[in-house]
């Protein structure tokens, strides 16, 4: 269970991460970046949210969530963790398939 709760631990922090630096690339396109780095800059953003959609969406993850969601495992969770469960189901997860807690 240490694992899975690790692994979602980095997994959070890479995709805080991939997010905060889509926002940032907004935030340029919208204030100070010359018009001729539009398409690069789509580019950009385009590829973060794809990356930042294959990992919400890896079988990996969707594993560790099922393996976490289990009731004789949720139930041994911290509220904190119970939450992070249950937000990831809501995120870009949400079309696969978890077990109802």
């Amino acid at each position: 269970m240490k694992d899975a709760l690790k692994y979602l631990s980095d997994l959070g922090k890479e995709l805080t991460l991939i997010e905060e630096a889509i926002n940032l690339l907004y935030w340029d396109q919208e204030t100070i970046m010359p018009q001729q780095a539009v398409e690069e800059r789509a580019e950009q953003i385009s590829y973060l949210k794809v990356t930042s959609h294959k990992k919400y969406t890896a079988k990996k993850l969707i594993d560790k969530v099922n393996f976490l969601a289990r009731k004789e495992n949720y139930s041994k969770l911290s509220k904190t963790d119970q939450i992070r469960i249950k937000k990831l189901r809501k995120k870009g997860v949400s079309n696969q398939r978890f077990r109802d807690l």
